[in-house]
């Protein structure tokens, strides 16, 4: 989404950053990939040294990490993001609360602000919606509606999964959910009696081939 003004040729428009996820940790010793190094007498910088390189005698030296272009120092409290391309670099403490907010939420958490966006509302508001229950109700029956088309997929998924690993709890599923099998008939082993894996397989090898003769016919017609 971006904003601009209005003014012929030369109106400045305005962009919004995208959302981008990165990974951040506060530094710690250790987490640095070398040195920066300076004299002692006088503070000139010498140079970045690797971790594993010795640092001799009359040298100060700063922890830094590799960055994309070189070397950057860091310091106690500052945050080491790395990003979607692999990169890392350093962030002061404040400049990284002012930027970055944590991407996991709890359950009882607000909203992100780009879904109030979307909505047109401010992320309190949408965050004071949940709570209704009339409207988590009907936010629940728009994600069925939504993933309606997708379930005859998941169920044939399922069937085929049941019969490639004779398990018996998801055959039962299946066929309930085709209204081949009702709760009065079970199929749980009993005493210690094996389940007759072979015949809910042929049951579902059955339902299988009475969907595609249906899907056939529908097509035709």
């Amino acid at each position: 989404m971006h904003y601009f003004t209005h003014g012929g040729d030369d109106a400045i428009m305005k962009f919004r950053k995208k959302p981008v996820l990165v990974d951040a940790v506060q530094y710690t010793p250790g987490l640095e990939d070398g040195y920066a190094c300076y004299a002692i007498d006088g503070g000139r910088f010498v140079g970045y040294h690797d971790r594993r390189t010795l640092i001799p005698l009359g040298f100060r030296k700063a922890p830094a990490i590799k960055t994309l272009d070189w070397w950057a120092e860091v310091s106690a409290d500052d945050w080491i993001i790395t990003g979607i391309l692999g990169e890392r670099y350093p962030c002061k403490a404040e400049e990284f609360a002012q930027t970055y907010e944590a991407a996991t939420r709890g359950s009882d958490g607000p909203p992100h602000e780009e879904e109030a966006d979307i909505c047109g509302v401010h992320f309190n508001t949408l965050g004071n919606w949940r709570k209704e229950k009339a409207f988590d109700a009907e936010l629940k029956r728009a994600i069925v509606r939504n993933n309606s088309a997708k379930l005859p997929e998941v169920v044939a998924s399922m069937a085929d999964w049941a019969i490639r690993e004779g398990n018996a709890a998801a055959a039962k599923l299946v066929l309930q959910i085709n209204g081949m099998l009702t709760d009065k008939l079970e199929v749980e082993t009993k005493d210690g009696a094996s389940t007759d894996v072979a015949a809910l397989t042929a049951r579902i090898k059955a339902l299988q081939v009475r969907k595609d003769n249906e899907d056939s016919a529908d097509s035709q017609g």
